[in-house]
């Protein structure tokens, strides 16, 4: 999957920042390493580290080809994290 673009609104901008994170982490794990498997409802669970160290898991519904809404972000759980890892060996 290829992410060219993410839309930002006031919504998701406050509502990824009541789980601490801000857009520019998001922005950067879309445009690093990660992995993505289809979620639910049309939607993209992405998974990725952030320079930092710190693992994200971000939602994203498409809106045209490869622009993406950020639907949330939050710190990835270990189940996740292990699945992580475990792809990007």
């Amino acid at each position: 999957m290829v992410i060219k673009r993410l839309i930002w609104d006031e919504w998701n901008t406050t509502h990824i920042y009541e789980h601490s994170v801000i857009p520019e982490e998001v922005e950067e794990v879309c445009k690093g390493k990660h992995f993505f498997t289809k979620g639910r409802q049309k939607t993209y669970r992405v998974i990725g580290k952030t320079r930092d160290g710190r693992y994200l898991t971000i939602i994203l519904a498409p809106r045209r080809k490869s622009v993406f809404y950020t639907v949330t972000a939050r710190d990835a759980d270990s189940k996740e994290i292990r699945q992580y890892k475990k792809k990007r060996k």
